[in-house]
């Protein structure tokens, strides 16, 4: 205020908020301590860690450690307190955030097969199955792994398996209850899938051949290809979301 009324004077000025001078020079005097205080806290904060040898120290653990210090001085401290001074002076610990774990590995030298479903229309039941690999993340911050295989005509989830891993294991097991699952064994069938290292894997193209299934596989780079994607996708987010699909 007296930057904008350089031309008044100071009781003006406080008379326009219904404060005395008096009031004024105290509360620079409170703004002065907090101020003093701050800097006080936030140096702390910073030796302690050096101390400890630890810069990742959060709020929780150096609460009491600074309380103690505080205390020899006659001061208190609260945690919403040092949390807000951590955050001004910047001594915030930033968490990383936590990635997605990758689904698909295609940096493998097995054999890669061409897509058979590109420009080719599914009319029926069991013409085509689309097959894909999602995570769901536990409470505990593991992830497990579900290989879902789909019918891309019906929309329906044939075969699934939840795993602790990536290995062709848990793609197999959702290949072999699809398989088992099957309504009509004397049609023709394309396999299509990404050329992720599960589906290229000896034992999982074996079983697709032992079964007389055509194999089928998006380009690299061009998950478009893969048409079922985008229900693995729905899938997912509802996992995420706290609603279970339906694997009938």
């Amino acid at each position: 205020m007296r930057a904008l009324h350089p031309d008044k004077g100071l009781a003006y000025l406080c008379q326009l908020f219904g404060k005395s001078r008096q009031a004024y020079y105290k509360g620079q005097k409170v703004k002065d301590h907090r101020i003093v205080f701050e800097e006080v806290v936030s140096e702390l904060v910073v030796e302690l860690r050096d101390k400890l040898e630890n810069q990742k120290l959060g709020t929780r653990k150096l609460l009491p450690l600074i309380k103690e210090e505080l205390a020899r001085q006659g001061l208190t401290i609260g945690r919403d307190r040092l949390f807000d001074i951590m955050n001004l002076y910047g001594l915030k610990v930033r968490r990383k955030r936590r990635r997605s774990p990758r689904t698909t590995d295609n940096t493998h030298q097995y054999r890669r097969y061409a897509n058979l479903v590109k420009d080719n229309p599914i009319k029926q039941a069991e013409q085509a199955w689309g097959c894909d690999i999602t995570y769901i993340r536990l409470k505990d911050g593991r992830f497990m792994y579900l290989s879902l295989i789909t019918d891309m005509y019906s929309r329906k989830i044939v075969g699934y398996h939840l795993h602790e891993s990536l290995s062709a294991e848990g793609s197999i097991r959702a290949l072999m209850m699809a398989i088992a699952n099957r309504q009509y064994p004397q049609r023709t069938l394309i396999h299509h899938s990404d050329q992720g290292v599960q589906y290229c894997s000896y034992d999982y193209i074996n079983t697709l051949k032992n079964n007389g299934i055509s194999i089928s596989m998006a380009a690299k780079g061009s998950p478009h290809e893969n048409a079922i994607a985008e229900r693995m996708n729905d899938i997912e987010a509802r996992i995420r979301a706290g609603n279970t699909p339906s694997f009938s």
